[in-house]
């Protein structure tokens, strides 16, 4: 479809919030966050849910946590590490909006929980919070999520948070070890609601 060039798609700057969800807090990204965010791009988990290589020694991370600081202050991404609050806020997973389009009200989701805080509801939680947010602060009408189709842990969570699936894209992701995934596509759409309730609450601010 031809490109409407009547249309700014620019975003304005997005202050990424500090959340509670339960137990859960979510900050934004840090500088100090890099030895977590190395250990979470090592995972082999993570290796196989993304397409570029894994980096291969931790200070790579100090650029990875600018771009996505910068992404925030540009409009188009939030990061947030989730902290656990009943182990002394230990860095608990990773949770990321990007390709955020107000324009057209859509943006696309994605989570990451370490190994010590998994079957913890902590994804499920965080995703359901986030989504609440986009609603209601950035004026979303759409957010979808892509997981690998043999990635039945990933489908629990999206659907736990209200995320219904909505197909299949055949061999539309390449692993970094060079194969070929299918993935199954879920969205939640604002008017869908939350699925515990109003859940995204701000911290200060």
């Amino acid at each position: 479809m031809p490109v409407d060039h009547g249309r700014d798609h620019r975003n304005a700057p997005i202050e990424t919030p500090t959340l509670a969800s339960g137990r859960w807090r979510l900050r934004p990204v840090a500088d100090h966050d890099q030895a977590f965010m190395f250990a979470t791009m090592t995972d082999p988990g993570m290796i196989r849910a993304r397409s570029a290589a894994p980096p291969a020694e931790e200070p790579e991370m100090k650029g990875w946590i600018r771009r996505a600081i910068a992404a925030s202050e540009a409009g188009t991404s939030c990061t947030w590490v989730i902290e656990d609050g009943d182990d002394d806020r230990a860095a608990a997973g990773l949770l990321v909006l990007q390709e955020i389009d107000r324009d057209h009200g859509v943006a696309e989701a994605g989570y990451y929980v370490a190994p010590r805080h998994r079957r913890s509801g902590a994804a499920t939680a965080c995703l359901d919070t986030v989504a609440t947010w986009a609603f209601d602060h950035l004026d979303l009408v759409r957010v979808q999520l892509f997981h690998d189709t043999d990635n039945p842990i990933s489908c629990r969570v999206a659907t736990g948070a209200g995320f219904a699936a909505e197909g299949v894209l055949r061999s539309s992701r390449r692993r970094s070890d060079g194969t070929r995934a299918d993935q199954e596509v879920h969205a939640r759409l604002r008017d869908d609601g939350s699925t515990e309730g109003a859940s995204a609450q701000r911290i200060g601010g």
